[in-house]
């Protein structure tokens, strides 16, 4: 969790995924009906209809467990949208404060390119592990750098090039959610990657509690950072935990076994 209950109200675009937030954590939700009193857009994407959605500018219905590929379809959607209309977007944050200009080596091979049926280059069928030499910075002394992100083999146009595949056709058939509603909760999310906007996701176990969980969580974060919206107030990415007293607890080293940051204590034995 990178922000606060309170500082929910600084958000202008309020995307709140696998998670109940209005029923399940209602005093979180104060502040979210704050930020919508300010003029914030809140955005419900659930495979229920809750009264969470009911609160909502916009619903979004997908199936359950299809997070990555909606998110992935507005992680495509942003960068075509940021090489079109780059004025609507922070790209000095995106430029100087992520690694989406660095050089990344020519050896790397992404799942759709050819012969690599779905895995990045360095498998080893054998041991099942990844050797990751082709997955470094070109110079791993003094990375090279192109702020045009135009190098092919710069991280923002390899990010483009492996979310090529979720377009709104693809993420439809996917998700079950239609075309014009995707485009609906892409266009009005990406407009908090402006420099005066700030925009968060609040998520819940609706989120974590798959297999996959951590690479949902992933998602968030590329496009968190593609908006700008790590590190400033009204953004980030933000848990609500199962029960309302589970973040404070482990926030606040309330839990005997750990420290704050979730630094787990030493014992000895």
């Amino acid at each position: 969790m990178t922000n606060h209950y309170i500082d929910f109200r600084n958000a202008d675009r309020i995307m709140i995924i696998g998670s109940n937030a209005a029923e399940n954590h209602p005093i979180s939700f104060k502040w979210i009906t704050e930020a919508t009193s300010r003029g914030a857009k809140l955005i419900s994407v659930d495979p229920r209809f809750t009264r969470t959605s009911s609160k909502a500018h916009i619903y979004a219905r997908i199936r359950s467990g299809t997070d990555i590929a909606f998110i992935g379809g507005m992680i495509y959607w942003v960068i075509l949208d940021m090489e079109k209309n780059p004025g609507n977007y922070n790209m000095d944050y995106v430029k100087n404060y992520t690694n989406a200009a660095l050089i990344v080596n020519s050896g790397i091979k992404l799942p759709g390119d050819a012969g690599q049926n779905g895995l990045f280059s360095g498998f080893n069928a054998e041991k099942k592990t990844y050797d990751k030499a082709t997955w470094q910075y070109g110079n791993t002394t003094t990375p090279e750098t192109d702020t045009t992100l135009q190098n092919p083999n710069c991280v923002f146009q390899l990010l483009k090039k492996h979310y090529s595949r979720y377009t709104l056709e693809a993420v439809s058939k996917i998700t079950g959610c239609p075309q014009d509603k995707l485009g609906e909760v892409y266009r009005t999310f990406s407009e908090s990657g402006a420099k005066d906007k700030a925009g968060t996701i609040l998520y819940a176990m609706g989120t974590t509690q798959h297999t996959y969980g951590t690479q949902n969580i992933r998602a968030y974060s590329i496009l968190q950072s593609l908006l700008a919206n790590m590190g400033i107030a009204g953004g980030g990415i933000n848990a609500l935990r199962g029960t309302s007293n589970v973040q404070g607890s482990t926030d606040q080293a309330l839990l005997w076994q750990y420290l704050p940051g979730y630094l787990p204590v030493q014992v000895d034995t």
